[in-house]
Parts: C-alpha cells; sequence; structure tokens
C-alpha cells in the first residue's frame, strides 16, 4: 500500500502563510486606522495653526474694517493645504464665506475674533469658522491601503519563510536564544543584555550564528553607547530652548511696552496725537461704513500762557495732569477716544454721536473743569483755570475727510475763544 509522502516544511509553510494573511490584514486595518487618526490630528493641527497664526492680524483687519485686507487674509488661509472652506461672522452682522461649504464628514474649528482696547478690555469683534473636507482623508488612505497591504504581506511572508527555514536547518535551539534576547531587549536597558551561547552544545566553528550574536552584542555596545549621547544632547537642547524660549519672551514684552509707551502722553498718562490720528481714521471709515454720525470736540486750556509765565512751568504741568486727569475719569464709553492733541490742547472723538449728545458732554467737561477750582489770578477770563471747547459733527460722506470734522472742531473753538472762552461752541455748516 503506498502512503502519501507529505512534508512537515511544505504543512508548515500552508500554516504559516494563512496566519500570515490573517497578520497581514489585521496590520494593515490597524496601520490604515493610526493613519486616519494621525491625518485628522495633522488637518486639526493645521486649523490651529492658521487661525493662530492669522487671529491678530484678522482682529486687526475686522477692527479697522479693512476689507482689502480681509479678503487677503482670506485666500491666504484658503491658500494653506487641507483648508476648504472659511466663514468670518462679524458682530455687527458681515458675513464672509469662500471656499466649499459643506455640513457633513468635516473638521471645523473656530476661535472668537476680540480687540483689547485702551482700557484692557477684549472688545467682541466676532468669530472665524475653517473647514477641512475629510474626502482628502478617506482618499488618502484609499492610496495607501493596496500599498500597505502589499507591503505587510510581503514583510510578514519573508518572516514566515525566514522562520520555516531555520526550522527545516535544525536552528531552533540558537533561534529562541535569539527571540529570548529581543523579548528583554528595550532601547533604553541594554547595559547589561547580552547574548549567551556557552551553555548549548554548538561546534566549535565560529559560523554565522556566531557571528550574528557577535554583532548583535557589538551593536547592543553601540546603541547603549548613543542613547547616553542622545540623551546628553537633549538635555542640552532642552537647556537652550528654556534659554531662547525666554529670551523671546523678554524682548516681546519689551516691544509691547514700547508700543505702549508710543502712544501715550508722557506727561498726562492719556493717548498721544499719534494715537488720536490713528483712532481718527477707524472711526471715520466706521462712521463712512455704517451711516452714523461722528462727533470731535476740541479744547484748549484758557489763559494757559499767563498762568506758566506766573506759576511756572511745573505747576503749569501739574495743571495739565489733573484736568486731563479729572476730564478722562467722566469719559464712559469704551469707543471715546480722549487724547492730548498738543501743548495745552486736548481732543476728545465721540463715535455713533449726534450733535446735541455731544453738547451735553461738552459741558460736563467744561463744568468738570470749573468745579476743579484751580486758582489762575492771571486769567482775563475768570479766578479759576477754565477751558474753551469747539465741538464738530459730521455724518461722513464721499465728499467729507476726517481733515474737515478736525478743521471745523478747530474753527468752533476760535469761536468760543472769542465768544470770552469758558463756553462751548459749535460748528455750523453754511
Amino acid at each position: 500500500m503506498n502512503k502519501v509522502k507529505t512534508s512537515i516544511y511544505r504543512k508548515l509553510v500552508i500554516k504559516i502563510i494563512l496566519f500570515s494573511s490573517l497578520v497581514t490584514v489585521f496590520s494593515t486595518f490597524f496601520q490604515l486606522y493610526n493613519d486616519y487618526k494621525f491625518d485628522v490630528k495633522r488637518i486639526e493641527n493645521i486649523q490651529s495653526d492658521v487661525l493662530s497664526s492669522h487671529s491678530e492680524s484678522l482682529e486687526l483687519a475686522l477692527w479697522s474694517m479693512d476689507l482689502q485686507s480681509i479678503d487677503s487674509q482670506i485666500e491666504g488661509i484658503l491658500n494653506v493645504g487641507n483648508i476648504n472652506n472659511i466663514r468670518i461672522i462679524s458682530t455687527e452682522g458681515d458675513t464672509w464665506n469662500k471656499g466649499d461649504n459643506k455640513q457633513d464628514n468635516i473638521i471645523e474649528n473656530t476661535i472668537e475674533l476680540k480687540h483689547r482696547y485702551l482700557d484692557k478690555r477684549d472688545i467682541p469683534l466676532g468669530s472665524v469658522i475653517i473647514q477641512s473636507d475629510l474626502f482628502i482623508v478617506y482618499q488618502h488612505l484609499l492610496e495607501k491601503a493596496l500599498v500597505i497591504f502589499i507591503s505587510n504581506g510581503i514583510k510578514t511572508f519573508l518572516v514566515a519563510v525566514f522562520i520555516v527555514f531555520l526550522v527545516k536547518s535544525m536552528i531552533t535551539t540558537p533561534l529562541s536564544t535569539i527571540t529570548h534576547y529581543f523579548k528583554k531587549y528595550t532601547p533604553l536597558k541594554t547595559k547589561d543584555l547580552q547574548i549567551d551561547m556557552a551553555n548549548y552544545s554548538r561546534s566549535g566553528d565560529f559560523d554565522e550564528i556566531d557571528q550574528v550574536v557577535e554583532s548583535i552584542n557589538a551593536m547592543n555596545l553601540e546603541t547603549n553607547n548613543s542613547y547616553g549621547e542622545i540623551n546628553r544632547l537633549l538635555a542640552e537642547k532642552d537647556k537652550t530652548t528654556k534659554v531662547l524660549e525666554k529670551t523671546v519672551s523678554d524682548r516681546t514684552k519689551e516691544l509691547e511696552h514700547l508700543l505702549e509707551i508710543s502712544l501715550t502722553d508722557g506727561l498726562t498718562g492719556v493717548a498721544n496725537r499719534r494715537k488720536f490720528d490713528q483712532e481718527l481714521k477707524n472711526e471715520w471709515r466706521r462712521a463712512m461704513r455704517d451711516g452714523t454720525s461722528l462727533s470731535l470736540i476740541l479744547l484748549d486750556i484758557d489763559e494757559f500762557k499767563p498762568y506758566n509765565d506766573n506759576y511756572g512751568h511745573p505747576s503749569g504741568d501739574e495743571v495739565l495732569r489733573t484736568l486731563s486727569a479729572a476730564m478722562n475719569s467722566i469719559i464712559q464709553r469704551a469707543t471715546d477716544h480722549f487724547c492730548r492733541y498738543g501743548g495745552e490742547e486736548f481732543v476728545l472723538l465721540i463715535a455713533n454721536t449726534s450733535a446735541p449728545e455731544a453738547l451735553v458732554m461738552a459741558e460736563k467737561l467744561r463744568a468738570c473743569v470749573e468745579l476743579l477750582a484751580l486758582p489762575h489770578e492771571y486769567s482775563n477770563t475768570n479766578t479759576v483755570v477754565t477751558i474753551s471747547l469747539g465741538l464738530a459733527t459730521f455724518t461722513p460722506t464721499d465728499g467729507h475727510s476726517e481733515d474737515d470734522l478736525l478743521k471745523a472742531a478747530d474753527v468752533a473753538l476760535y469761536a468760543a475763544k472769542d465768544a470770552g472762552r469758558n463756553c462751548v461752541k459749535l460748528y455750523h455748516t453754511e
């Protein structure tokens, strides 16, 4: 009776191929799942980086309503990879929306835009929302799936063939020793880990297995030395990074302080002429866009030169500080800008305010200064320090500019001086 011959090697190959196929499928699925999470996290990081890098400039553009800058920043964000849609919604109801606006299978990120004003309050400006399409992730995974499957299959099959070859070649014991070594192997604990073949019966020849063992032991020693050097370099890197971060932080604080100083009057502590020029342009554009009125009060301390000449400049400086602090204290709205215009002149810019409302505020300023009752024996107007105020209210149109508003307030101020000082005069258009 003829027996069908079979081979353990062949049966082992078949079983290992089946097992390898399962391992390949599982490892492919696991790797694709990890790639999916990695791609999603990468897109979320891109979104966060884009929002962080553009938030400050978007806040500035939205605050000043610089439409060209807003459009330019939207285009810049959309040019970043994996960003498919951006939507900006201002608190005033304006909306900018560009890109493919989808509702499903998206990754979305939102931040609130705010503006830090002179009194350190955050003024909400709106929000910006960016979206990324998950279809990009799915497409990327689909492109990688076949490559990963084939790659994992080849690697698994080669390992299987290697194992079968070792079993067929009667090297189970040395292989078990090496396998045991690698089970204990970790890159951070390699100092005393060595492969010892002395307990196993082997020929006296220095064959390939012995060479592998020697190479592994040498690699182990070299790896241990390399990790020591790597740890030293990482420690130096961390130290250098901390020093650099502190230097950048200190420099940033210095620059912020310098910017604040450049916009503040050194004597009175209120905003200076440079800050006023900025705010006048911003509020004029805002009023023109919204169709609202803009009022400007220009005031001058009466008979201030005789005061300086007789009481001395230090006393004059103290008067400037006292008056500016008192007048600034009665200004309640964050959108009102009180600045030192130059010398003994101050200016108050009031947004979205009619002429009657501005007259009330101007009279409050005049009364506030008079009630301080600062003696002025050399004034031809009063026995105390007083101010004269000129008021102009415009609704911006294409035919006027912010300079026209300032000139009108100056005309009204001279009218107040001609009327005997210590009074408020409103500019009337001819």
